[in-house]
């Protein structure tokens, strides 16, 4: 099977490993970084959040997941 062949993961299993990844990198950048962000108006402590948030799932954590979940992910 070609890899645009490939059948995707049912969506709610994407949806648990996206939650399974956010939860406890909010609480983790929260809990490193609260303070420091408590300094800035929520706007923008909104905005570094969500960038670094998005920085790490695009480019460490989801990777990361999907090859440890992928049995798990491709299986019906």
């Amino acid at each position: 099977m070609r890899p645009s062949q490939r059948a995707t993961p049912p969506r709610y299993k994407i949806f648990l490993l996206t939650w399974l990844a956010i939860y406890p990198l909010i609480t983790a950048i929260l809990w490193l970084f609260g303070s420091f962000l408590a300094l800035f108006p929520l706007p923008v402590r909104t905005l570094i959040l969500t960038g670094a948030l998005v920085y790490l799932m695009t480019y460490i954590v989801m990777p990361k997941l999907t090859k440890l979940f992928h049995r798990w992910l491709n299986s019906n």
